[in-house]
Order: structure tokens, then sequence, then C-alpha cells
């Protein structure tokens, strides 16, 4: 089907199909491109850094430990929605949010036959900064991370 455009003074939209989204956009949200009464994310910063962890040996424990390290300090006046990257171990370049984990044999990627040592990582924001939690289970080598961090707000 091929997209449409509509423009006057107070509406553009590209769509396809019906007519009826020009005005009412989120009754048929699947044929809109862009409608301009619709928010977008934009985009507010773009900040590569690299956060650094110490060495763990809590073998013998049932609770991971767990540090806690202030990456990215953004002094906005809310907490904004935050995307990370990270791009020298793992998951390199797969954007996250919230939580992932890592298995990891040593602070480097694991090979098949190697034993991982489970990490699980949380990106928190807070209205002040953007903090990233490691926690680690096992034996683990001090690790950096490179990350990039995008601040995104609704637009």
């Amino acid at each position: 089907m091929a997209k449409k455009l509509f423009a006057d003074p107070n509406t553009t939209c590209i769509y396809r199909g019906s007519d009826s989204v020009i005005s009412d956009p989120l009754d048929r949200l699947e044929d809109v491109f862009f409608h301009s009464n619709l928010q977008y994310m934009n985009v507010l910063d773009k900040t590569r850094t690299t956060v650094s962890f110490s060495s763990v040996n809590n073998q013998l424990q049932l609770r991971p430990t767990t540090q806690r390290v202030l990456a990215y300090s953004h002094g906005l006046a809310f907490t904004p929605l935050v995307i990370a990257f990270i791009h020298n171990v793992g998951l390199s370049g797969v954007p996250f949010m919230g939580t992932f984990t890592l298995k990891l044999k040593n602070g480097n990627d694991i090979s098949a036959g190697d034993i991982p040592e489970v990490q699980q990582f949380y990106l928190i924001t807070t209205s002040s900064g953007v903090v990233v939690q490691y926690e680690a289970y096992g034996v683990q080598s001090a690790l950096s991370l490179d990350i990039t961090f995008y601040l995104m707000e609704l637009k």
C-alpha cells in the first residue's frame, strides 16, 4: 500500500490506508509513519565513558557481591529515559535498559567448554544521574565496561 502525505497549517501526517488517521492517529497507529500530533523520542545527550569494577572473590557465598558506580551525572531537572550500549564485552553493540546478564570467565567472553561465572548488571536512572550496579557470583577479575549512554525525552 502506498504512503500518503497530508499537510495543512495545523497537522502533518505520513500514513497509509484510511484518511481517518489524520484526525485520530492513535486509533490506527500501525498505519502512521509520522504525525505532528504525536510525541517522539528526542536524544538530549550522548556520552561515552568507562565504568570500572574491582575484582570479586565470593566463591563460597550464596549471595552475589554488589558494586554500584555513578557512571554519569546528567544534571537534568527530571529523570530521563536512558539507553546504553556496551562496546567491549559480551553484548557488544546491543542496546540495553534495566537489567542484563553476562556469562564471563575471569572477565573475558566465554568460549565453548568454559564454566562461566555469572555477572548481572543493572542500569539505574535517577533524577541526578545514571548508576551501573554490578553483581557477581564466584571469582571475577576486575572489569571495565566501555559504555555509551543516550539520554532521551519525549518531545
